[in-house]
């Protein structure tokens, strides 16, 4: 019996699907859902001194956005689905090292992510979020992936 759904989400359809996944999901079980979106640091710039005067600027301007986006489908969901417990946090940091200590911190029993499809250099350099959620968790794992690319 799920109580906690965790929901990695951030601006990709994927994730957007994963989310209404979870929805399903916890109105089956009647489960809360945890929705967490990871701010990544920005990739470090060489310079002479300090890191230029736009570089937090940008960070802020990031973390605001996803926390509109955020806020907006979490109350569109809650809207449709006054029954349920969806609450929200941005987090600074990792995204799979966020998506990994949340669920440990809330107690997770399930864990929704939705799969970016990273491919290639990027991959093999970084590995994707979903692989290294699901080698780190001990909870279940559902990974969403859009149909079209399975053909």
């Amino acid at each position: 019996m799920l109580k906690m759904i965790l929901v990695a989400l951030d601006e990709s359809e994927n994730s957007m699907q994963a989310l209404e996944y979870a929805v399903h999901f916890a109105k089956m079980e009647k489960a809360s859902i945890h929705v967490i979106t990871a701010v990544e640091a920005l990739p470090p710039i060489v310079g002479k001194d300090n890191l230029p005067e736009y570089v937090p600027q940008h960070h802020d301007i990031i973390s605001e956005s996803y926390k509109q986006m955020q806020n907006k489908k979490i109350s569109e969901l809650l809207e449709k689905n006054p029954e349920l417990t969806i609450v929200g946090k941005v987090k600074d940091g990792r995204a799979s090292k966020i998506i990994i200590d949340t669920a440990n911190e809330i107690g997770a029993d399930l864990i929704v992510v939705g799969h970016r499809g990273a491919s290639g250099f990027i991959n093999w350099m970084l590995g994707s979020v979903a692989k290294q959620v699901v080698e780190s968790c001990t909870v279940p794992v559902l990974v969403f992936k859009n149909k079209a690319l399975c053909s």
